[in-house]
């Protein structure tokens, strides 16, 4: 459902975020703001800030930030509409209702949908635990999964026939045609029916909200003109690319980092031992799509796939798409057992849990599995080695963990860490030369950080300026062009703020935040972060300079880039004289 600005605003304006926050942690007042201990990581010392005046909170330990809507999101595990519907049910706000024919109908599909998945599984529980489903409990005997664990995840068995589903649903009182939007049955051009499990272990899909929205089957006995596993098509209600399977229970499950592991087997048999925060994907590769809903319950995840090749090379798919997500990954790879299953039946999930803390970041996983190509005693081998490496470290931003990491793996290959660190600026895009008398090299690093942190504050003085200063937004709009930003928050930041202005809305840092909503998590955080600066000016004269040093250190930063892009002499020549007109430029303001 979809609400209008006037109606979010409304809802967010009746919810003052001091007194929402205020009921799950416990704020005190310094200055202008309220403190308090972060509801989302564990610390003693209070680094979770609230501002009543903008409406938006910020933690600066662990980076979450938002509005009042971003904060019950983040903490009830909501979606944005749930979020709105909460919030306005909390204040007896009563929101308008979307009468729309095709959105009705829509949500009478998806009902009808849940109850022939929850029969489905009704029946599915009932023979495995029939007769004929001896041999699917043969399996779950043989594989130690407990009566009551069995039970929880609502296994079943769907049996060796064509049409047993069909006529129980049928019987039910189900139509044929939405039995067939389901999933569960096919049709064929006969005009015949048929059930698409048959004589497989069932596994009930579950999404967060506990509605069963698909369900997976395994093979019993081994068939190989048929898949091992087999999942539900994608329906109305269910997308195997967007529900990891157990997330209902994992996000129960307070644990601050998910177990990522292959199969729904590896899940059970983790929460049996209880390990109940691992999840898996749905018989398809790790995706975007995963990661982003995995991003709303947790930042932290340990991938634990099988330690064979196979398992290894998904680890490795894996880790950049958890990057990009800005999820932390650590990898776990078990060497005493095929898979968690065994190693807890050899040794125990006391045994288990030590283990996970031995999980390796995904950087020095990555590593380690490029060291396993090349034989160190071989000069050109090295060479291609460390070459490889250097393009992984290249990826590394924060320069404290490049330091570490370039002294570990300049012990384990032999190669100086001034050497590494040279060709990672290189590949970063750093044309100055290493500055002699250095040290051990590492100074480039933090040269280069403080010019970016200047940089940052730089945008973040433009947009908290602009933002609350319309008269001033105008003349910035006459000789600034936002994708001078080179960066997808600010342009999206001043996008929203342009909007606001033309419609002589009130630039409100919480209402900024809310037009962000769609955004990463970790995009919607760093624009509370900026929102949240106090910056304050003795004068209006005083605020019109700091946004011109502001203005000029971008737009020089721009050029800079410009120039670094360049494909000729013409082309520098004439963003030469680019720079040395900003000056001028900058005056005009």
């Amino acid at each position: 459902m979809f609400y209008s600005e006037d109606v979010l605003a409304e809802v967010r304006m009746g919810n003052d975020i001091v007194d929402v926050i205020g009921e799950y942690v416990k704020l005190k007042k310094s200055g202008a703001n309220y403190f308090g201990l972060c509801p989302f990581h564990n610390e003693k010392t209070p680094s979770f800030s609230v501002s009543p005046e903008k409406q938006i909170y910020r933690c600066f330990g662990c980076g979450a930030g938002g509005n009042v809507f971003r904060f019950i999101e983040q903490k009830e595990n909501l979606t944005f509409p749930e979020t709105v519907e909460y919030l306005a049910k909390r204040i007896n706000y009563t929101l308008p209702e979307n009468n729309s024919k095709a959105d009705a109908y829509r949500r009478e599909i998806k009902q009808q949908l849940w109850d022939i998945h929850k029969s489905a599984a009704r029946f599915y529980y009932e023979c495995l635990n029939a007769d004929m489903g001896a041999e699917a409990r043969a399996y779950l005997d043989k594989r130690g999964v407990q009566p009551n664990i069995r039970k929880k995840f609502g296994l079943g068995y769907s049996p060796d026939s064509w049409q047993s589903l069909n006529e129980h649903l049928l019987n039910e009182g189900f139509e044929q045609d939405m039995i067939l939007k389901s999933g569960l049955v096919n049709g064929s051009n006969s005009g015949r029916y048929y059930d698409k499990f048959r004589n497989r272990l069932m596994f009930p899909i579950i999404d967060v909200y506990g509605h069963i929205i698909g369900f997976g089957g395994r093979q019993l006995r081994d068939n190989k003109e048929e898949a091992k596993y087999l999942n539900s098509p994608d329906t109305e209600i269910f997308n195997k690319s967007f529900n990891p399977y157990n997330l209902n229970y994992a996000k129960l499950s307070n644990k601050r980092e998910f177990i990522l592991v292959e199969g729904y087997m590896d899940v059970i048999s983790l929460y049996q031992a209880g390990f109940k925060n691992a999840v898996a994907a749905l018989g398809t590769a790790f995706n975007q799509n995963h990661a982003s809903v995995l991003h709303r319950y947790t930042q932290n995840i340990i991938v634990l796939f099988d330690s064979d090749s196979a398992g290894e090379n998904a680890a490795l798919r894996a880790l950049p798409v958890l990057r990009e997500e800005g999820i932390a990954a650590r990898v776990l790879q078990v060497r005493d057992a095929k898979d968690p299953d065994e190693y807890i039946k050899s040794y125990g999930a006391e045994a288990f849990a030590k283990l996970l803390q031995t999980a390796v970041n995904s950087t020095m996983f990555r590593i380690e599995h490029e060291k396993k190509k090349y034989s160190l005693d071989n000069i050109d081998d090295k060479i291609a080695l460390t070459n490889d490496i250097v393009a992984i470290l290249a990826e590394t931003e924060n320069p404290l963990e490049l330091d570490l990491y370039i002294r570990d793996v300049s012990k384990q290959i032999g190669v100086s860490p001034e050497a590494i660190l040279s060709e990672v600026n290189r590949i970063q895009g750093y044309k100055k030369q290493m500055p002699s008398g250095s040290g051990n090299g590492l100074g480039k690093s933090v040269k280069n950080v403080q010019v970016d942190n200047a940089l940052e504050d730089a945008k973040s003085g433009v947009i908290s300026i602009v933002a609350y200063d319309k008269n001033l937004f105008e003349s910035v709009e006459r000789i600034f062009d936002k994708k001078e930003f080179l960066d997808e928050l600010y342009i999206k930041l001043y996008s929203v703020i342009e909007k606001l202005h033309e419609q002589n809305i009130p630039a409100q840092a919480a209402d900024i935040v809310t037009c962000l909503n769609g955004e990463t998590s970790e995009l919607q955080s760093r624009a509370a972060s900026i929102l949240m600066a106090q910056l304050s000016y003795d004068s209006d004269e005083e605020r019109r300079r700091a946004l011109s040093d502001d203005l000029k250190v971008i737009k020089l930063n721009y050029i800079d880039k410009m120039m670094d892009e360049a494909e000729n002499d013409e082309e520098v020549q004439r963003l030469l004289q680019q720079k040395k007109n900003v000056e001028n430029i900058i005056k005009s303001l």
